[in-house]
């Protein structure tokens, strides 16, 4: 009789586990929302992430050190951006890499559209781009484009800069997607002009 109640202790023990684990994860599942959702026509949003030693030895084919994306939506006064769900039709992003080897800072400026359910960035003068997806816990996945993206140190179209202030970010190396976080206020800051 007491292994029969033990047994059946267990058993409940179990039901109500698995019962809680799967109540988490619908929770986290309904967490991860639409891009769209991500971004507005108001409020500043910034993701970004730097890569830490270790997994840059893990990775060594990986060759950007940090990424990080900046929307400042009100710098850009864009009239009826928004879309019937209350969404931007357009999010215009500042886009920061830092390489495994190099100090310098490469930017680019990027224009963001609808496409599905997910964000396609077009670097401008022809740069190349990349995907915006949404996953759980409020973090982006971007993704390169097929083609790639290019960024400059300084910025800007890359003319005639040389190829120490030029770098292409493709899907040949350690490149293909990138895991960003949203960064705190105090690190969402819109640049003085």
């Amino acid at each position: 009789m007491k292994r029969k109640v033990r047994r059946n202790t267990v058993l409940l023990k179990l039901t109500f586990a698995f019962v809680g684990i799967v109540t988490g994860l619908q929770s986290v599942q309904s967490e991860a929302k639409s891009i769209f959702e991500y971004f507005d026509t108001i409020q500043n949003a910034c993701y970004g992430r730097v890569y830490s030693k270790a997994h840059l030895a893990k990775h060594p084919n990986q060759r950007v050190r940090s990424i990080l994306i900046k929307s400042f939506p009100q710098a850009f006064n864009v009239e009826n951006n928004v879309d019937t769900d209350g969404t931007p039709k357009q999010v215009y992003l500042s886009l920061e890499v830092q390489m495994r080897k190099s100090r310098k800072l490469f930017e680019e400026s990027a224009i963001c559209e609808k496409r599905g359910d997910h964000f396609y960035c077009g670097i401008e003068c022809d740069g190349g781009g990349f995907d915006l997806l949404a996953r759980n816990g409020k973090k982006i996945l971007l993704k390169t484009g097929e083609y790639g993206f290019r960024v400059v140190a300084g910025g800007g179209c890359d003319g005639d800069i040389g190829e120490e202030n030029y770098k292409r970010i493709t899907r040949k190396s350690d490149d293909k997607a990138f895991l960003l976080s949203v960064l705190p206020a105090a690190q969402c800051v819109e640049p003085i002009k």
